[in-house]
């Protein structure tokens, strides 16, 4: 396991139903079988939706974007 990966672990361990699986050439953190954030190139991204993505981003936090098929998701 890298560093971190630990660090994700020990931030999610007291939570419980949390599940960290090594996924999509990262990190997948998943709660009672839903994903909620992914970790990618040692950055923690949660899911977001069009009410809780200002807040985020007023933190410093930018939506994650991939290429699929030459388009931004």
């Amino acid at each position: 396991m890298s560093a971190f990966e630990d660090q994700v672990r020990e931030l999610f361990a007291p939570i419980p139903g949390v599940e960290v699986r090594r996924m999509f050439g990262g990190l997948g953190i998943m709660r009672n079988g839903m994903m909620i954030a992914v970790g990618t190139q040692e950055v923690l991204y949660f899911k977001a939706d069009d009410t809780t993505s200002p807040a985020f981003e007023a933190e410093g936090s930018p939506q994650w974007i991939y290429e699929r098929k030459g388009e931004p998701v």
